[in-house]
């Protein structure tokens, strides 16, 4: 089965800037964002579906693609505007579903030798 972070998870990442992009609206938008998360795990919509979904709802700034130079790494992910802010990121060759910054993740995969243009 596939990996979807929780709802406490997307509250703990998105929750801020729900709050300020929705007011009174973020949970109901942050159910909707776990809701479509959970179709995808579920195989009811595709991955680049659910990220535009995701882009969508984050009010995001559209999809961006990361591999890394020996192709052992590879994600797309919602830009949202800067290396550090809170992301929906999908790992492609973990199939997995993360609540991160693509900062991070390079951060990670560059400690497991994978290297980034």
């Amino acid at each position: 089965m596939r990996h979807i972070p929780s709802l406490k998870k997307l509250k703990e990442f998105f929750g801020q800037y729900m709050e300020h992009d929705y007011g009174d609206e973020a949970p109901g938008k942050l159910r909707e964002l776990r809701r479509n998360l959970e179709f995808w795990r579920d195989g009811e919509i595709k991955s680049r579906t659910m990220l535009r979904i995701a882009d969508d709802i984050l009010q995001g700034h559209g999809l961006e693609h990361l591999m890394s130079e020996n192709q052992r790494a590879e994600a797309v992910y919602v830009n949202m505007g800067d290396t550090y802010n809170a992301t929906l990121l999908f790992d492609l060759n973990k199939g997995r579903m993360w609540a991160t910054t693509w900062g991070d993740w390079v951060e990670t995969e560059e400690r497991k030798g994978n290297r980034f243009a």
